[in-house]
């Protein structure tokens, strides 16, 4: 998986250590990792163990997994709120698949300008091996970099029916995706779809059904949390790998559905001129309540097979984002 230095350090509050050296640092503690310069930036290629991709799919986690190995830290990023809307757009969700989708997270946004994105988010895209296309597509991208989450927007004149249905694809329905190519649906595949039609196959790749182009005015903005298996079935089945389905597939947190939404709102809002037309639309349920963990020193010590001090082992809890009650040494 590719990494940018810039975007790095950018989640972090003291200057990085040099490229050569934060290659050391992920060869010893990571995986397999090389770099190179690219313009004015450094990328990274790791590669991360299957049961890491799912939590380091993002920049910012990266970001954090580096401050705990180099005793750095993240910088503090406020809470972006989005606000409520008095009279809101037409528009509403229905889950029929609440097996494959834990969380659907969506809003209206309108105003939209397509337009040129800025240098920043063009360069993180290139020098991490996407194309930029224009600035609402590549926002939802960007974001997808930034905390690992994937992310699609529908043009909304475009939705029959105003309603967004996540259902599994008919006996034999198809899709013909932005790319021009058309795949044949099995009833075991995720989608998508309004009224009448499939409008993406879901964690996977959009469709021209619903295709941003340079006269969308309106946009829905999806960002939703799929079933890992689920997703990689379909993605062997039909032979199609994107960018979110290599992350999809690896078990992303459901959490980070809300996270991304509320970024790309803030980026929208920013660069697209966009305005919130709709309260999030949202189906499923996340914990609010904090996850127990419990963490035995000794075990560790035996299974890493060094000791390490409960000093250390709070501070890279602590780096992790971690709440730490109490640490026992006992069995």
């Amino acid at each position: 998986m590719l990494y940018s230095y810039n975007l790095l350090q950018s989640f972090i509050k003291q200057k990085l250590v040099s490229a050569n050296q934060l290659n050391d640092t992920l060869n010893n503690c990571l995986g397999d990792t090389h770099f190179k310069k690219v313009s004015n930036d450094y990328v990274f290629d790791i590669e991360l163990t299957a049961n890491r991709i799912g939590v380091l799919a993002g920049h910012k986690n990266m970001a954090k997994e580096i401050c705990a190995m180099l005793d750095l830290d993240l910088k503090a990023i406020k809470d972006y709120k989005i606000g409520k809307i008095a009279k809101p757009i037409l528009m509403s969700v229905k889950n029929n698949a609440k097996a494959s989708c834990q969380i659907y997270s969506g809003i209206v946004l309108t105003n939209i300008k397509i337009k040129e994105s800025p240098s920043f988010i063009k360069d993180a895209l290139n020098n991490c091996g996407m194309r930029s296309i224009n600035n609402v597509v590549d926002i939802t991208n960007y974001v997808m970099l930034e905390i690992g989450q994937p992310m699609h927007a529908f043009d909304y004149e475009k939705i029959e029916g105003n309603k967004i249905n996540v259902r599994y694809a008919k006996k034999d329905e198809t899709i013909t995706v932005l790319t021009g190519d058309e795949y044949k649906l099995n009833e075991d595949i995720l989608v998508i779809a309004d009224q009448t039609k499939p409008m993406a196959i879901a964690g996977i790749k959009g469709g021209i059904a619903g295709e941003i182009d340079k006269n969308t005015k309106t946009i829905v903005l999806e960002s939703a949390n799929f079933n890992s298996v689920d997703i990689y079935k379909a993605s062997k089945f039909l032979n199609l790998a994107t960018d979110a389905s290599v992350r999809f597939s690896h078990k992303l947190s459901p959490s980070l559905a809300r996270e991304a939404l509320k970024r790309a709102v803030e980026l929208f809002e920013k660069y697209a001129n966009a305005k919130v037309v709709s309260n999030v639309l949202e189906t499923g349920v996340i914990s609010d309540q904090p996850l127990i963990v419990p963490f035995n020193l000794e075990r560790v010590t035996k299974l890493i097979g060094q000791s390490i001090s409960e000093k250390d082992i709070q501070r890279i809890l602590t780096k992790l984002g971690y709440t730490i009650k109490k640490i026992s040494s006992k069995l």
